[in-house]
């Protein structure tokens, strides 16, 4: 054990020495790099911000309350990603071009630690994507106890680690390159009292942030792979899910086709016992009776096929949420583990971290708008470019007449709500469809006199020839 302990205290000083062995350029890029990356996130979330608060529909649907929520953190964390190295205290020769002081040093610190609740909304997402599809829970529903719940969660896990850092004196310059403030144990190199040796156990040489490394995992890495977990199984179920709707669903491929084909079938064949409907008001009854059941199984089927569709949206943008989750924190992640398991680590590595982490913000705002830019991109008539821009402007803009371009007016406040619609859900204020469908489809297929279905001039008719 004594052997094992000497062995993390060496490898904790040869990170201490290769992180001071950088160059200056080095160092100058492990400052400047995350200041880029830090103002895309920052303009992506404030983006998303705008959007949510400027549109009356988005900020009544809880989906978008998230995000505007994770945005909110993400500009917080980012403004003092961007500050990097500004923020570290002066006298730390380490660093490259520091301005700070202790405070400054402290204040990014507890800012970079409360966007722990950025990965806890992460798997909150995941979990209200769950709920929508597998257990059609409704807007309202949710609302009352379950949406409070996950800000609450969020909140007290970031903003609770961030607080008790404070007393305990965990914010200090990052011995892993010296580019901010977080939970690091102070001078480079100092001796934590829970490695042992080689000074008697219980004591320490460190004046600030005393076992900062267990710490460290406690208060942020164990969240974020809890975060994860819970994310990644939330979206595996959510996956079996729509798998098995699929397969429940596929006889009714074409319910539309069903629907007029087979009652009109129907009318054809049973003409003939179908009294004149100028002798007996009776038999029309019986006619609207016989087919009226036919009809209302048939129409659940097309919105079971209709809840399938929306259940394939929610599930891909579902797991683009989780992927550009994961490539945030995956080069952070892989770069403790190195240092767990080596006590070292590599400066591409590094970098990496300093490109992918701070970008949560960026890579939510790609997520967020990709049905937007899809759905622009299926008109042929319009370029990339056009499609880009029109997927980038904020919904709550004054529509832009498309005339000239696609062959009809086409407003941003209509692609906004075909877009967004499967995130509030067919039923979201508990009304049912039925009769909505059953007007539709006998607008289509209009009852004649007798109470058969007709096929009307614009649909199929019963030898699958589409008049």
């Amino acid at each position: 054990n004594k052997n094992k302990n000497k062995n993390k205290y060496k490898y904790h000083n040869k990170q201490q020495q290769t992180m001071s062995d950088l160059s200056d350029t080095q160092k100058a890029v492990i400052a400047i790099v995350p200041k880029v990356s830090a103002s895309l996130s920052a303009i992506g979330s404030i983006w998303i911000l705008v959007e949510v608060i400027g549109d009356p529909k988005k900020r009544g649907n809880m989906y978008h309350r998230l995000l505007a929520a994770m945005s909110i953190y993400d500009i917080l964390e980012s403004f003092w990603n961007f500050m990097s190295n500004w923020a570290i205290p002066r006298d730390v020769e380490e660093a490259w071009n520091p301005k700070g002081n202790q405070g400054t040093c402290t204040a990014q610190g507890f800012f970079l630690q409360l966007g722990l609740a950025i990965p806890v909304l992460n798997a909150m997402l995941s979990i209200y994507y769950l709920m929508i599809v597998r257990y059609r829970m409704r807007e309202a529903q949710m609302k009352r106890w379950i949406e409070p719940s996950m800000h609450i969660v969020a909140f007290v896990v970031g903003f609770g680690t961030a607080i008790s850092a404070v007393p305990l004196t965990l914010y200090n310059p990052s011995a892993y390159g010296l580019w901010s403030c977080w939970i690091n144990s102070y001078p480079f190199g100092c001796h934590e009292s829970w490695r042992g040796l080689p000074v008697p156990e219980g004591a320490t040489s460190c004046t600030r942030g005393d076992n900062a490394w267990l710490y460290r995992f406690a208060f942020y890495f164990v969240w974020v792979w809890v975060a994860i977990l819970v994310a990644a199984v939330a979206t595996v179920v959510l996956y079996f899910t729509v798998r098995n709707q699929e397969k429940r669903s596929s006889k009714y491929a074409s319910p539309e086709r069903y629907i007029v084909s087979r009652l009109s079938r129907t009318s054809s064949t049973d003409s003939a016992d179908v009294p004149d409907p100028a002798t007996s008001s009776a038999s029309w009854s019986t006619g609207i009776r016989k087919n009226a059941s036919k009809l209302m199984n048939t129409l659940k089927q097309e919105k079971e096929r209709k809840k399938l569709t929306r259940s394939q949206q929610v599930m891909t943008q579902a797991i683009w949420y989780i992927g550009a989750f994961i490539l945030t924190h995956f080069t952070s992640l892989l770069n403790q583990f190195v240092f767990f398991a080596t006590g070292n680590t590599f400066y591409a590595l590094y970098v990496s971290h300093l490109i992918f982490d701070p970008g949560q913000g960026v890579f939510n705002f790609v997520v967020y708008r990709r049905p937007r830019y899809l759905h622009f991109r299926k008109n042929e008539n319009l370029s990339r470019f056009q499609c880009l821009y029109l997927a980038l402007r904020w919904s709550f803009l004054p529509p832009i007449d498309l005339a000239d371009k696609v062959g009809k007016a086409t407003s941003s406040a209509e692609v906004s709500d075909e877009y967004d619609s499967f995130h509030a859900g067919d039923d979201v204020d508990g009304v049912d469809d039925d009769e909505d469908d059953m007007e539709k489809h006998t607008d289509k297929c209009p009852i004649d006199s007798t109470g058969r279905l007709g096929a009307s001039e614009d649909v199929e008719s019963p030898s699958g020839v589409v008049a």
